[in-house]
């Protein structure tokens, strides 16, 4: 069998496949947090959790947007030409993350060891890969090919969760190892992306200006969602010390077991709002995202059950105290799911500059909060920082979609209407 046909069994057109990737990915990163935790102690974990704040923060920004008007063209037109203009943007984007790796190495990473360093600078260096494997996953979803989307969103965490196990196996697990583990699996997706892809390099392009442009509305929310979602774990370290930080970051990763939905329910609802009417898309997005919040508050009600006894068991005692944490933020995930279905709902909707605004808005509430509660009452401050920023974003998002406060007034057949779009 050629790898083309086995993956061709693998290719379901249901947006289930999204959740069910999404939620692998995070039981495959639940599986090594502990073992990272357990090896390297609150103070590692915070340090690692910054750099990683960075890998995950710095594609977005240096995207410029374009995963999303990737996906926004390929649904319309498609997307061999406005892929290989992307993957232009890419090859240019490693200057600059060069010059972000060193600027970091010695600014807020100068605390670290020379090794902890150097792979800090690689993990950071590698991130413009991370962009061309999320644009080759927006032309899978335009194509609902949720198969091969849930495979791009496996891999990394796969590739990561296997080296970290060989590290502990062979006890070699440190902070360099786990950041020099992740910079090798953003390569390995990359490349597999492709495969699944497979688009060539060669061939007629969108001119790199007029795409950019058209990007740069979504660049604004990416950059803003970027940061809001991962800043506060690169300021924590400075403004808590790594013990805390160690802390807020095992929260903030049990606060976030059930956003998988949210990335299944947003897959469709992008596609959905693309394809509908502008005159009937408000209607659209708001039953999509009330059905999202429904969803949202049964599950995080079950990861709330499992907190108290669940992260002190994964984790170790010296984690036991990020329980209150951990709860905080999954308070926050509720809004977090249903925002994330408004946002790509809004942005299928080609509202790039009202997602912009709203994102910033969540930013500077969440940052402020955890500057000023971040420094008073440490891990649990930041995850309240968090969780009211997430909330501000949902009640201004939803304000600015005529009729987006009907998405609070959830009926039971929301529910019911999310698990019939989740296994359609």
């Amino acid at each position: 069998m050629n790898f083309s046909r086995f993956i061709g069994y693998l290719n379901p057109s249901s947006p289930s496949i999204v959740a069910i990737g999404q939620f692998a990915a995070s039981g495959l990163a639940l599986l090594s947090a502990p073992i990272v935790a357990r090896a390297i102690g609150p103070e590692g974990r915070g340090e690692t959790a910054a750099v990683l704040a960075v890998t995950y923060m710095w594609p977005l920004i240096a995207g410029l947007g374009l995963p999303l008007e990737v996906r926004r063209v390929a649904a319309e037109s498609g997307e061999a030409h406005v892929l290989r203009t992307a993957r232009l943007w890419m090859a240019f984007s490693f200057a600059p993350s060069l010059g972000v790796a060193a600027v970091l190495t010695f600014t807020l990473f100068d605390s670290f060891s020379t090794p902890e360093r150097l792979a800090a600078a690689l993990a950071i260096s590698v991130t413009p890969f991370a962009i061309s494997w999320m644009c080759d996953q927006s032309v899978l979803i335009s194509r609902i090919q949720y198969g091969r989307v849930a495979i791009v969103q496996v891999l990394q965490p796969l590739v990561y969760v296997t080296l970290i196990s060989l590290g502990w196996l062979f006890g070699i697990i440190g902070v360099s190892y786990v950041l020099i583990s992740n910079a090798f699996a953003v390569v390995v997706t990359c490349s597999v992306s492709a495969l699944l892809v497979r688009v060539s390099l060669r061939g007629p392009r969108l001119p790199l200006g007029q795409t950019l442009r058209s990007s740069l509305p979504f660049a604004g929310n990416s950059v803003a969602d970027a940061t809001t979602n991962r800043l506060d774990q690169l300021l924590a370290l400075p403004i808590m010390g790594g013990q805390a930080a160690g802390l807020y970051a095992v929260a903030a990763t049990a606060g976030a077991l059930a956003m998988p939905l949210g990335h299944a329910l947003a897959a469709s609802a992008f596609n959905a709002v693309a394809r509908t009417p502008a005159t009937q898309r408000d209607s659209v997005i708001v039953v999509r995202t009330r059905e999202a919040l429904a969803v949202s508050l049964v599950a995080s009600v079950m990861v709330i059950a499992i907190i108290p006894l669940g992260v002190p068991a994964l984790f170790g005692s010296q984690f036991e105290t990020a329980v209150g944490p951990a709860i905080v933020c999954t308070v926050g995930g509720v809004a977090a799911i249903a925002g994330y279905v408004n946002t790509l709902s809004l942005a299928g909707a080609g509202k790039g500059r009202v997602l912009m605004g709203a994102q910033v808005l969540r930013l500077i509430t969440a940052i402020s909060l955890l500057i000023w509660l971040g420094s008073v009452i440490g891990a649990l401050g930041a995850a309240i920082a968090s969780a009211t920023g997430t909330w501000v974003l949902l009640l201004a998002l939803a304000s600015r979609t005529r009729g987006g406060l009907h998405i609070f007034a959830i009926r039971p057949s929301d529910l019911v209407g999310a698990m019939r779009r989740l296994r359609s």
